[in-house]
């Protein structure tokens, strides 16, 4: 008899550990996973937005447009420490300046950026101008997903260009 009772005790710990093991299989499923569901770490983990810290314009040169389609209004971005714009925009003649406005809309997670042009005060030549800038949005915690670059002119704005980083 005393045989048969080692024997079950054998079993029984052989069926508990069984049981154990594989417990300790299902516990390690249920623990929070890199994909999202748990907020385990991942990338995906929603980000505070960046603040908007200041920026400035730069009027590079004035200049009569060349005539061979050189010029007009473009404008090109980069995403650097910073929000980098560089760009022309076309003026009745070259005596105008640039000067920069820009918001940030933290829910949309874009910049805007206008380039607003005005008339200097003198005497200018008879020509249509281009105006080349470059200016430079800086933000606190990151940078914005989106861009939008616009020139203005008194009652004109027009959208340049609009650049999502990768």
């Amino acid at each position: 008899m005393v045989h048969y009772m080692k024997r079950r005790d054998l079993l029984r710990g052989a069926v508990a550990a069984g049981a154990v093991s594989g417990l300790a299989g299902c516990v390690a499923d249920s623990e929070p996973s890199d994909d999202g569901d748990a907020g385990g770490g991942d990338d995906t983990t929603t980000r505070a937005p960046p603040t908007l810290v200041g920026g400035d314009l730069t009027s590079v040169e004035t200049d009569c447009a060349d005539g061979d389609g050189d010029g007009g209004d473009a404008a090109s971005v980069e995403f650097d420490d910073a929000v980098d714009v560089d760009g022309t925009v076309e003026t009745p003649n070259p005596y105008y300046d640039a000067g920069l406005e820009h918001s940030y809309d933290a829910g949309a997670d874009a910049l805007t950026v206008t380039v607003a042009v005005s008339a200097e005060d003198g005497v200018c030549a008879t020509c249509t101008g281009v105006l080349e800038y470059e200016a430079s949005v800086d933000f606190d915690g990151g940078l914005p997903g989106t861009v939008r670059v616009r020139h203005a002119d008194g009652d004109r704005t027009e959208t340049v260009t609009t650049v999502s980083r990768s």
